[in-house]
């Protein structure tokens, strides 16, 4: 698809003011000046061309269909990146006259700003997205949260994980610290093996049987709906990133604000307030389709079952079992994403599961807020004032048919008959719609 660069400047603020009027102590006119307040914001959008079908339009040109409404099967979507940087300027509207000094009076009248008065946005202010690298590994995480043949519960791993029960609870450890019979520092030791006994032992051993317990007890309402949902469309969204960071605040001297007017008008120029804050959030949007094997025989009796266990007890042995199964997995899930990597790749071996679309998307935002307070002029008005920047970054990152990242080239022939079948693509061997 065709990538297309667009800019533009965002609808801008103007205000003639404040102006400044010198007069002689007879009144008769000396000058006049403006400081006007302008601000312009910038975006610029990065995207892809794609079709677009209005609602029920037939789309047989591209697929052989002669159904209404099937466009809502397809990848209406595309990758972009849209950044932009807005100003939000104080309202604040000031009215002040100085006392005559030389003969000569002034007189000030319209916008004053906390930190400056002319802000024009360009692509220097955008914050950068994450990298695709990063990118991919979230969305990969989304598809792990949101694959609709994941298993109810984990009774696979559970049946696994027996051999190393969690240890009984050292009762004799309380005993011990109400007597005081040991050093602290014993105590100490034994305690933090104790937490992590609870944390990493006994807490998911009493999850898995909870979990294992309320699924057999609906599994005939899990396993009409799972029968339902074959050959389906299944649309799924994950939040994976939802955070603000720490605000950064700086703290400094206002002089007066923006424009700079003289020093004889302040009895105080005030303090100036920068805070800084960020938002992220990351999400992942698919659909999804998987096929139950149909109940034809007894062979195909058999391999609907097996499905049927697999999405209610995770009872399937694959690498993704596999690999919760291997000591220290969870550690290295802590910090990367190989965990999630080797599910979504055992989930898409199985199940016929394939999906229409994937994409993760990013949602950047920083705020820099500048407060001056408490300006004060000497006829006694005091003004608390407040100046705003906005920048954005939004981006979406499109998924291959079997996750992100991925080269479509190590693709099996069985998966690309998927892709075929389901219309995803209409050349062979091609993800170009």
């Amino acid at each position: 698809m065709p990538t297309t660069i667009k800019s533009r400047i965002l609808p801008t603020f103007y205000a003639e003011g404040p102006s400044e009027t010198y007069k002689t102590s007879d009144g008769s006119f000396v000058a006049h000046s403006d400081f006007p307040v302008v601000m312009e914001g910038f975006q610029r959008t990065t995207s892809t061309s794609h079709p677009f079908f209005s609602k029920g339009k037939k789309y047989s040109r591209h697929h052989g269909s002669s159904k209404k409404n099937n466009h809502r099967n397809l990848d209406l979507g595309g990758a972009f990146l849209s950044q932009t940087v807005e100003f939000f300027p104080s309202r604040r509207k000031i009215e002040v006259d100085v006392p005559t000094i030389g003969g000569v009076s002034r007189t000030y009248s319209g916008y004053l700003q906390p930190y400056s008065r002319v802000n024009r946005g360009d692509a220097s202010d955008f914050i950068a997205p994450s990298s695709n690298f990063e990118l991919d590994a979230l969305g990969t995480k989304g598809i792990a949260r949101a694959i609709p043949t994941n298993p109810l519960s984990g009774m696979g791993q559970f049946l696994g994980e027996l051999r190393d029960l969690p240890k009984i609870p050292d009762l004799k450890m309380i005993a011990d610290w109400k007597s005081g019979t040991h050093s602290f520092q014993s105590l100490a030791r034994r305690g933090s093996s104790e937490y992590l006994n609870q944390q990493f032992g006994w807490i998911p051993f009493v999850k898995d049987i909870a979990d294992g317990v309320t699924t057999a007890v609906s599994a005939g309402k899990h396993i009409d709906q799972y029968e339902r949902n074959s050959g389906r469309h299944i649309r799924r969204t994950r939040t994976i990133v939802d955070e603000w960071d720490t605000p950064v605040i700086t703290e400094g001297n206002g002089f007066g604000g923006a424009p700079a007017l003289p020093s004889t008008m302040y009895t105080s120029g005030g303090r100036l307030l920068t805070t800084t804050r960020t938002y992220r959030k990351v999400w992942f949007s698919g659909a999804f389709t998987y096929y139950l094997p149909p109940i034809k025989g007894y062979g195909g009796l058999l391999k609907h079952g097996e499905a049927l266990a697999s999405k209610l007890f995770g009872l399937r042995v694959t690498p993704d079992l596999v690999w919760k199964l291997t000591p220290w997995s969870w550690a290295a899930d802590w910090i990367g994403n190989t965990g999630d990597v080797i599910h979504n790749w055992s989930a898409f071996q199985n199940d016929g599961l394939v999906m229409h679309y994937g994409y993760v998307m990013e949602y950047k935002v920083r705020l820099i807020e500048r407060v001056l307070k408490d300006v004060v002029f000497l006829d006694g008005q005091r003004f608390n004032l407040t100046q705003v920047t906005r920048i954005t970054t939004k981006s979406r990152r499109k998924a291959t048919p079997y996750g992100f990242g991925l080269n479509p080239s190590s693709f099996s022939a069985k998966q690309w008959s998927i892709i075929g079948a389901l219309g995803i693509s209409k050349a062979p061997r091609s993800l170009i719609f």
